[in-house]
């Protein structure tokens, strides 16, 4: 069992209007084993007295106090505290997202946070800071019990009677201010650098010197799926032509669903039906290929598909069953036209040629290698 106290730091806000002077929002996780629990709830009051006195110890109360902020963590890292962070760089993030909503920007990464998590132990219990109204912490909780199954617990408690939650607050607040370029990396201290795992989210894009030199195929993949959608999407905005706009919407969607989650297919009536919703388009799944992802893949976009749709590729997997899918398709009708092809040469001495160069220029270039 592991026990885990969470805290964040930050707006959970895209919009403009709403955001404050930060660019990144931090969730902290600081991680328990159970053998350990108690000694780290121990660990956690001696930090909070002898630094907050009866009162609570927050980031923010800290504020531009580095030095004081320095010799806490090197008091909570001194007492082989563990701590997670999620690192969210809302720049990166498209701003007519799903995400723009701020229930659906919290739900969405703290859910990551917590599957990420779980991913590491097969019982978590969560116990994390109070947030907002007590009516979107209940269905928050629901909402995060269902989703991540293997949560053997999870509730909101208030962090003045929970000292490790402090905990998490103060790292969530250093790590975002590290990030935010108001302190440097040095405000961590050494022994911390081995206890502390940072994600930042969503992943970096590769360099053109990165691709080039990486051995990681699924890493080339996604980055240049996403920089080819990306660049389609922005070309098809500067259009005034309705296509061109519902084109770039369709793809805009699958960005969207990929920031949401990266592995999973997106059916194509889902997608069919986003574009009526938001275009008044009346399109069928032929329509959508045809009219839609045709162009956007003539244009250097990569679609994988699937019969449970399509996506983004994340892997090389994704592109694999969508060759694979290809083949099954494409390369029966080939061999027949091939085969048709060839028999009504070999009967007519080579005259008469169904597929010539002349009339079918691409497919005779790929009956010659039959």
């Amino acid at each position: 069992m592991k026990y885990v106290y969470v805290d964040e730091s930050g707006s959970p806000h895209l919009n403009d209007e709403y955001q404050d002077s930060n660019d990144y929002y931090v969730i902290c996780a600081i991680v328990a084993e159970e053998e350990h629990h108690h000694s780290r709830i121990r660990s956690s009051k001696d930090i909070v007295s002898r630094h907050a006195g009866v009162g609570e110890l927050k980031s923010s109360n800290i504020g531009l106090a580095s030095n004081r902020r320095r010799q806490i963590l090197m008091d909570i890292f001194q007492e082989e505290i563990n701590a997670f962070c999620l690192v969210v760089d809302k720049r990166r993030i498209w701003r007519d997202s799903g995400l723009r909503f701020k229930p659906s920007f919290y739900k969405f990464l703290h859910r990551m946070f917590y599957n990420r998590l779980k991913s590491s132990s097969l019982e978590i219990s969560v116990y994390a800071d109070e947030y907002g109204r007590s009516e979107f912490m209940e269905s928050f909780e629901k909402y995060i019990s269902s989703e991540t199954s293997l949560l053997e617990s999870f509730c909101f408690d208030g962090s003045r009677e929970t000292p490790l939650i402090q905990i998490a607050d103060v790292v969530a607040g250093s790590i975002r201010r590290i990030y935010d370029g108001i302190d440097d990396n040095s405000l961590i201290p050494d022994q911390g650098r081995n206890q502390l795992v940072i994600e930042e989210w969503p992943p970096p894009d590769a360099t053109q010197d990165q691709l080039e030199t990486s051995h990681d195929t699924d890493l080339v993949i996604r980055s240049i799926a996403l920089r080819n959608a990306r660049v389609y999407v922005e070309k098809m905005m500067l259009s005034d032509e309705p296509e061109s706009i519902l084109r770039a919407d369709a793809i805009r969607y699958l960005l969207w669903r990929f920031e949401m989650n990266p592995g999973k297919y997106i059916h194509r009536q889902e997608i069919i039906d986003h574009l009526h919703e938001t275009s008044g388009a009346t399109l069928n799944p032929t329509q959508l290929t045809s009219r839609i992802f045709a162009d956007a893949r003539d244009s250097d976009v990569i679609i994988a598909s699937s019969d449970g749709g399509v996506k983004i590729p994340y892997s090389a997997d994704d592109l694999r069953r969508w060759m694979a899918r290809t083949e099954s398709q494409v390369a029966p009708y080939l061999r027949r036209a091939g085969k048709a092809r060839n028999r009504i040469l070999i009967a007519s001495d080579r005259k008469h040629d169904i597929a010539s160069e002349s009339a079918f220029p691409e497919l005779s270039r790929y009956l010659r290698h039959l």
